[in-house]
């Protein structure tokens, strides 16, 4: 699922960053499903899946030069991203993250950064 968003907010406690002015062109958030699952067997043959832990994983993808404050960001303690949606409100997610990871759209000519997080 991929939503449109108006402002991002990264806090690891000691440092806030926002992220809006600098990701204009496109910001969207993705949410995908992470768990843990093992497939059971029965004496007849037949297979359960248990499922033990369900966590989510949230993709944020910029289009836009990277925020100058993100080099601050201690990205080895638990994160805090704040969402800011004009029509859903605001929403917390608190996990970890390994850091904004950059690319380069050549069709557009922009700059484009993601971050991955994963709940806890």
């Amino acid at each position: 699922m991929t939503d449109p968003v108006s402002q991002i907010t990264i806090d690891d406690g000691t440092t806030q960053v926002d992220v809006t002015g600098f990701a204009t062109l496109d910001m969207r958030i993705d949410f995908e499903n992470i768990g843990g699952s093992a497939l059971l067997r029965m004496r007849d043959g037949t297979g359960i899946k248990q499922t033990h832990w369900t966590k989510k994983r949230i993709i944020l993808s910029c289009d836009g030069w990277r925020p100058t404050g993100l080099e601050a960001i201690d990205w080895s303690v638990e994160l805090t991203i704040t969402v800011h949606d004009y029509e859903a409100g605001t929403a917390d997610y608190i996990g970890f993250s390994d850091g904004p990871r950059e690319g380069w759209d050549v069709n557009a000519h922009n700059t484009t950064w993601s971050l991955t997080l994963d709940e806890s």
